[in-house]
């Protein structure tokens, strides 16, 4: 069996930690800290991601007190904990973009904020390169989810499942094809409460039984989702509140 390596990053006390884990077949966990700042952790195959972070924790002022002596280790945390003046809203909260630097870049949620680890932090097409990817992977895979569960309810009526494309609209929350089977919903929509998502998805599927927004239309989505006006009325009061952020 391989060695299976992976890069974490854990909140201890007001300091995030930037460390490598890595998988093997030892009987204990292994800390060590390099010169450049760098924190590798080696755990038994199957250790749980609670008593990594327990182990972590039980060392946290032996591994500052150790980065503090590391040449660059004021300059790491300056870029783990430097905040943009961006914030990014994801389901109906709001996080604060961080951007650290990392030899394998990567995207993901902390808490509450959104660390963006790549090659160069000053680099800002780097940066932005990786949160188009990030946001695009995470749009395709929570519309999917969301589309396929909202199908459920007007299957029964004969609605064949459609195809999903995701990408950024100025004016509208999402559009239907009927003949083409293809529904396309607004990026932003990411940054929606989860209700609100899933009431534009429900509102394009109803497209697939009523083309046009007749009052036939209308009663469809009374029949598929009997809330569906708090949840328009939700997604307007979010979209002034989230008016301007990233």
């Amino acid at each position: 069996m391989k060695n299976e390596t992976e890069d974490r990053i854990i909140r201890l006390g007001e300091e995030y930690l930037h460390y490598t884990l890595e998988y093997k077949k030892i009987k204990n966990m292994n800390l060590r800290i390099y010169r450049d700042g760098r924190v590798a952790v080696s755990v038994p195959v199957g250790t749980q991601e609670i008593q990594v972070e327990q182990f972590l924790s039980s060392y946290r002022e032996r591994i500052r007190e150790i980065l503090n002596n590391c040449r660059t280790a004021e300059r790491i945390r300056r870029e783990i904990m430097r905040e943009n003046k961006g914030k990014v809203w994801y389901l109906g909260r709001r996080f604060q973009k961080r951007v650290i630097k990392a030899d394998h870049p990567f995207v993901r949620f902390l808490d509450d904020a959104l660390i963006v680890a790549v090659l160069n932090p000053q680099s800002e097409k780097e940066t932005d390169h990786a949160l188009r990817k990030f946001w695009k992977e995470e749009c395709l895979r929570l519309f999917s989810q969301v589309l396929t569960q909202q199908y459920l309810h007007v299957r029964p009526y004969g609605a064949q499942m459609p195809t999903l494309s995701v990408r950024r609209m100025k004016s509208r929350w999402g559009s239907c094809m009927p003949q083409q089977g293809k529904i396309t919903l607004n990026t932003r929509l990411i940054g929606a409460p989860l209700e609100c998502v899933e009431y534009v998805a429900a509102h394009e599927l109803c497209h697939l039984l009523q083309p046009d927004h007749s009052k036939q239309f209308y009663l469809w989505m009374d029949r598929i989702m009997p809330d569906w006006r708090q949840r328009k009325n939700r997604l307007n009061q979010w979209a002034k509140e989230s008016e301007g952020a990233e």
